[in-house]
């Protein structure tokens, strides 16, 4: 967990392991842009991604695939990030509010 600041800061991978906080935003990103592909899912479905709990589902997901095979990211280091990434999405929902006000 001490690490865990070096590496949202810096961008600096954990120890023996060449990923940085790029690779999986990037996935994340992508996904968001997937995610339209299935825009006409039914729609309780998507409401639910909407909020925070199904976005941080999707998140932590898409972190165990990137992740996995990796021993030196625990599960709460995963955990950590899907929150980090969904207070950042929140963020930027909000930002866009104001902006398009």
């Amino acid at each position: 967990m001490v690490f865990l600041m070096e590496y949202v800061i810096k961008g600096k991978a954990p120890p023996n392991n060449s990923r940085y906080i790029v690779d999986p935003l990037s996935i994340m990103i992508a996904a968001f842009g997937a995610g339209y592909t299935v825009a006409n899912f039914p729609q309780k479905f998507l409401n639910f991604l909407h909020h925070p709990i199904g976005q941080f589902i999707v998140y932590y997901l898409v972190l165990y695939t990137f992740y996995r095979d990796d021993q030196t990211v625990s599960k709460l280091d995963m955990v950590t990030e899907a929150v980090l990434y969904v207070i950042i999405l929140q963020l930027f929902r909000l930002f866009l509010q104001f902006i398009l006000k």
